[in-house]
């Protein structure tokens, strides 16, 4: 017998994964923007069926942009030399993430 441990979200436009603990994984919804490039990752209300609290948000920036002017509150994950992935905490504090947690889940897709 098999058992599904872990789960990956994939950001094909952006060229990343993020592996995610399968429990975790059943506890939230993901919403991409594609006109700021930002994926956010926000509480799954199952009652509800929609996006609860923001759990945190990962945002593609170009890279001169963000050695300039970092966006206020997030914290470099990664980095190509054209992007800077960087993530910014949400509200939702009931699950066992921080930044450099996070970092350690993020991959990039390799074709």
């Amino acid at each position: 017998e098999y058992d599904t441990v872990l789960t990956a979200w994939y950001c094909k436009a952006q060229g990343y994964y993020l592996v995610l603990d399968n429990e975790l994984a059943k506890k939230i919804t993901v919403i991409y923007d594609s006109n700021e490039g930002t994926a956010i990752f926000c509480k799954w209300d199952k009652a509800g069926e929609a996006a609860g609290d923001e759990i945190f948000r990962i945002a593609a920036v170009d890279s001169n942009v963000f050695k300039k002017s970092p966006p206020e509150g997030y914290t470099k994950i990664s980095e190509t030399t054209e992007k800077v992935f960087a993530v910014k905490m949400g509200e939702a504090s009931d699950f066992d993430l921080d930044p450099k947690k996070i970092s350690q889940s993020f991959k990039y897709i390799i074709d």
